[in-house]
């Protein structure tokens, strides 16, 4: 007996003015599958991931996600069920710390959200209180000391994030990238995976260190590096265990 399809799509539309970007798409995607769609440069790829993520309502069809409809879902409903999206713009600021990059996305929930340009770390005692819990999937304790044992694809990938000018400049970033002499006060959940090749278990054990009582850990044997072949195990626990140390 075949498993039931964790996402599925029957007569996907959507149309922008005169533009047919999805006809009638039929999408079938099993758990644990890994599903690619290809084509040139307008045959509408982008509006089908849209779609699917809650970006875009359809004009017409359904999307259902383990089992469930979500067509009429929004996006942030859609994570929170397991159904989420990854851009592909992974630029960053290279100034900003940790703590400043969530209290940017803290500043999303505010009345004036956006007046992005005044300093975001000012005044910094205000703003990091509202840091109540932390997740950390996949990730490495320091940058700097694993950089020799990164694939080149990683180097790569790596130095395109930091904008780095050469592989020598991405080197010394990631340097700056690490968890040394940072105390951790709120609640912390780990997440890594068994069959990680990038970033060994032990980096993420040295995280979950630094919170001391205040971590919780969690290994997937059957997960690749930061879990992506099984989001739709990961993503539900930790929607999950944010909501509940947030109380929401």
């Amino acid at each position: 007996m075949e498993p039931r399809p964790l996402l599925e799509t029957r007569g996907l539309r959507k149309n922008f003015g005169g533009v047919i970007a999805a006809d009638g798409v039929d999408l079938t995607v099993a758990p644990g599958e890994i599903h690619a769609v290809i084509g040139p440069n307008g045959a509408g790829k982008t509006t089908l991931v849209n779609l699917l993520s809650g970006r875009y309502r359809p004009d017409a069809g359904e999307i259902r996600f383990d089992g469930r409809p979500v067509t009429r879902l929004s996006a942030a409903a859609r994570a929170r069920r397991g159904l989420a999206r990854s851009f592909q713009i992974t630029s960053i600021f290279l100034d900003f710390s940790v703590v400043e990059y969530v209290m940017l996305a803290a500043k999303a929930r505010e009345p004036r959200a956006f007046r992005i340009w005044r300093p975001v770390a000012a005044p910094r005692s205000a703003q990091e209180p509202r840091i109540k819990a932390a997740i950390s999937a996949g990730g490495c304790f320091d940058f700097g000391d694993l950089w020799d044992s990164f694939p080149s694809g990683v180097h790569e990938a790596l130095g395109y994030g930091y904008g780095a000018k050469d592989a020598a400049e991405a080197r010394a970033i990631a340097q700056t990238f690490t968890l040394k002499g940072v105390k951790i006060d709120c609640p912390l959940l780990v997440v890594h995976s068994g069959q990680d090749t990038v970033c060994p278990v032990e980096e993420s054990e040295k995280i979950a260190a630094v919170a001391g009582s205040k971590a919780e850990m969690v290994i997937y044997p059957e997960g690749n590096h930061v879990c992506d072949n099984i989001p739709y195990k990961v993503r539900p626990l930790m929607a999950d265990w944010m909501a509940d140390k947030l109380g929401a």
